[in-house]
């Protein structure tokens, strides 16, 4: 279900229809490239790949599942 929203910088209240809709009417500009979505509202295009990480025994930080070699 899409809510109004409050801004907790600005204080506004959006409209989540309109923001989904802005979404959906056309390519959103982004740092990556961009990004559009399809009629489900799940990104259009590339993957998402989520990264876990973890701290090694010596302090470092290294993806989960990789074998860290000290």
């Amino acid at each position: 279900m899409i809510e109004e929203v409050q801004c907790p910088k600005t204080g506004r209240i959006a409209d989540g229809r309109k923001v989904a809709e802005a979404l959906r009417a056309a390519p959103s500009r982004t740092l990556l490239g961009p990004v559009t979505f399809d009629a489900r509202g799940d990104r259009a295009g590339a993957p998402v790949a989520l990264r876990i990480w973890r701290r090694t025994p010596d302090g470092r930080l290294d993806y989960a599942g990789n074998d860290a070699e000290p």
